[in-house]
């Protein structure tokens, strides 16, 4: 998997398996600066599901990402549709923004 763009802002995101979760949106579109042109997420612990046509994960629908695996999602809508839910327990998301 190619990383291209600069990093800029980096959060560990928990993901409980009750509510959907985003992106800290001020990472995403930071005041004053260009916004975010795509994710580098890992997932340290469980399995997460995502979203991002707007709606909900839910642990029963979306994509699912396994622990210890990498997504790279590119595009600015995306980013701020983006939402994760764990698919048991709760989840340790490593997120890298890129500029």
């Amino acid at each position: 998997m190619e990383i291209s763009g600069q990093g800029n802002g980096f959060e560990v995101v928990s993901v409980g398996d009750s509510e959907a979760v985003g992106l800290t949106a001020t990472l995403v579109q930071p005041t004053n600066e260009p916004p975010c042109r795509a994710v580098f997420v890992t997932v340290r612990t469980q399995s997460i599901s995502f979203r991002i046509d707007g709606e909900d994960a839910a642990a029963d629908s979306g994509h699912i990402v396994a622990a210890n695996e990498n997504i790279l999602i590119h595009g600015l809508q995306n980013l701020l549709n983006l939402k994760m839910i764990a698919t048991t327990g709760t989840a340790s998301v490593s997120v890298t923004y890129l500029r």
